[in-house]
């Protein structure tokens, strides 16, 4: 549940157009044009192209990978992962920089995100 917090979770939700993503966190740091295929794992060349922007963020947000995870972590050992879990998920409201990146479709709507705790420096 800690990690389901944060800001922006109104546009970081699958098939949110890339115009209301860019309204909310504003120009992206690096934006990609990459082909669909290198997006979806496909091995055949497609003429179809998908953008997939980059931002640098100091704030809070939801990161469903680390929730899932956590969900499983205490149903696998009946609740007593808490005791580890929670003081460590606390951490994630401490303000640092992370790199979101935001990956979407051939549509521009988005397809999902992913968070980089440990950015490049500039």
């Amino acid at each position: 549940m800690i990690y389901q917090s944060g800001k922006h979770k109104n546009v970081l939700k699958t098939g949110t157009a890339r115009i209301a993503v860019m309204a909310e966190l504003g120009e992206p740091l690096k934006s990609t044009i990459i082909p669909v295929g290198s997006v979806t794992g496909g091995s055949e060349p497609s003429t179809k192209k998908a953008r997939v922007d980059t931002y640098l963020t100091k704030e809070v947000i939801a990161d469903w990978n680390l929730s899932s995870g956590a969900g499983m972590l205490g149903s696998m050992t009946y609740g007593l992962s808490e005791l580890i879990a929670v003081p460590g998920a606390l951490g994630h409201f401490v303000p640092r920089q992370k790199a979101l990146t935001i990956r979407y479709n051939d549509k521009d709507l988005l397809s999902r995100y992913f968070l980089n705790y440990d950015p490049p420096s500039q």
